[in-house]
Formats: structure tokens, C-alpha cells, sequence
């Protein structure tokens, strides 16, 4: 039904609100994604997965629509005749040798290249620093396409364990990468050169959303404000701010959906004149 409605509404913007969910949020995005590249078209698809605190241990949000509780779902917005533009901001330098995961299952990575321990890789980043997982978030993985080898989606570091590294979005055996580095300065001038993009095709928005991952804020640091006040300057327009677990749009060549971790995913938007 979900690829039925994008389907419908492909020359639309929709926007995807969606629950976290441990386990199969990212392996179902992937999935959309692969069959909507079957189907040879991009549903002009983005948004984010709504960021929260653990619960008991357990980390969960929820959606709320007309007075009822969406868990481990999502919605989505479709704004008709309206002009658009979708830009996503990465702006971490890739700062290692390509590895290739060897050994991993779902969101956790055991082994790379030579049955080498990617925690051991790991735990060397944080020698001499107090061990925060968040630290790591200056470092994300960049993962490659594997036909073209462009950058097809970071992610983010989520938990170090007895023998696995855990990120918040899937990583795959075979999945060739790079550990990256970035701070703000960097983040914000991609920020600013997305937007120049975005203006190219629609100069005056009325309305403008930005999903910014909760691990690219703590790495802005204190300038976390300045990407928001940089995006409604900018396009001088009205801006809705989310801070999210992951960030859902098009990959460079606008041709599948992907899940992406520590982005800026910005969309802009004017009705259309009759």
C-alpha cells in the first residue's frame, strides 16, 4: 500500500514522519528503497525519524495522529501543488583507508578487512579520552556505492560492546567504508552550499523544514543554533526544525530512498501560482 500511495503521489512532496524503532526501521527504508528503484522512480521522498530518551532501558517514540498513539510506525505529509527543493548537507572528510565489513548482523559490525575487530579500530579514536560513545560521533562511517563509488549514507555510532561496534542504522557485509571526520565549520559551510543548490531551483520559499541529526548537534557544539538561523536566513522564510535519529531522502542522483545519520536533510517550499 506504502509504494501504491508514492506511487500515486510521485510528482508530489511527501514527507516521512517516522517512530524510532530498534530493530527494523532501517532494514524497512532499505527495503522501500530497493523496490522502489525496481519501479524505476523516486517518490520525491524525505524526513526523519523522531529522536527521544530510553525508557527502562528501552529506546522508543511514538507518533500521534487524531488522538491515537502510532508505535513502531510512521505517517506521511503530501503537499500538492507546491514547488520544492531537497537538499542534504553531510560535511565529514573521510580520514581512514577503505575497509570492507566481513563480519556483521543487522546494526553491529564484528569484523573488517583480515578478520581485523572493528572495536579494536575503534576503541583507538578514544585513547586517552574519557570512553563516550559520543565522542565518536565526530568520526562517522561514510559508506560507498558499491557500482559507482560515490558516498551513499554516513552512520552514526551508537554503542561499543564486548566484541561489536553498533551504529543506528544498518551496515552490511560487503559494505565498503571510510571512517570520517568534521566539525562545525565544516558542517556549516556544507550547510551553506546545499542551500546555494536549493536556491538555484526555488529562491523564495514560503516554507522551509530542516531534520538535523541529534549526533551532527552535539558535534555543531555550541554553533548548533547557527544552522537553523543560517537555513530561515537564508531563504527568509518560515523554518520547522527537527532533531531526529535519521534523516530519509534521496541519494546524489535522486534515484532511491536512503537512510542517512548525521545529516542536515533541508526541504523548501512555495504553493504553486494558478
Amino acid at each position: 500500500r506504502l509504494v501504491e500511495y508514492l506511487e500515486e503521489n510521485r510528482n508530489f512532496l511527501n514527507i516521512f514522519f517516522s517512530a524510532w524503532e530498534d530493530k527494523n526501521l532501517g532494514l524497512f527504508i532499505e527495503d522501500l528503497g530497493r523496490i522502489l528503484g525496481q519501479k524505476g522512480f523516486y517518490p520525491n521522498l524525505v524526513g526523519g525519524v523522531s529522536s527521544g530518551r530510553k525508557f527502562n532501558g528501552d529506546l522508543r517514540t511514538y507518533q500521534f495522529y487524531k488522538g491515537k498513539v502510532i508505535k513502531d510506525g510512521f505517517g506521511i505529509l503530501t503537499f500538492e501543488n507546491f514547488d520544492f527543493a531537497l537538499g542534504i548537507s553531510l560535511g565529514f572528510k573521510p580520514i581512514s583507508p577503505v575497509y570492507e565489513v566481513k563480519k556483521a548482523d543487522g546494526y553491529k559490525v564484528y569484523e573488517v578487512d583480515g578478520g581485523v575487530s572493528f572495536k579494536e579500530i575503534v576503541e583507538n579514536f578514544l585513547v586517552g579520552l574519557e570512553k563516550r560513545v559520543e565522542y565518536l560521533w565526530y568520526c562517522p562511517i561514510v559508506l560507498f556505492e558499491d557500482e559507482e563509488g560515490y558516498v551513499r549514507v554516513q552512520r552514526t555510532f551508537k554503542e561499543i560492546g564486548k566484541d561489536w561496534v553498533e551504529f543506528f542504522a544498518p551496515v552490511h557485509e560487503g559494505d565498503k567504508f571510510t571512517l570520517s571526520f568534521g566539525i562545525p565549520e565544516m558542517l556549516l559551510q556544507s550547510t551553506q552550499e546545499e542551500i546555494n543548490k536549493m536556491k538555484e531551483k526555488l529562491k523564495y520559499p514560503e516554507l522551509t523544514f530542516n531534520f538535523s541529526c541529534i549526533a551532527r548537534q552535539f558535534v555543531l557544539e555550541e554553533r548548533r543554533e547557527e544552522e537553523n538561523v543560517l537555513i530561515s536566513q537564508s531563504f527568509d522564510s518560515p523554518l520547522f526544525g527537527f532533531a531526529t535519529y535519521g534523516e530519509i531522502g534521496p541519494d546524489k542522483y535522486f534515484r532511491k530512498v536512503k537512510l542517512y545519520n548525521e545529516t542536515a536533510t533541508i526541504v523548501s517550499l512555495k504553493e504553486k501560482e494558478e
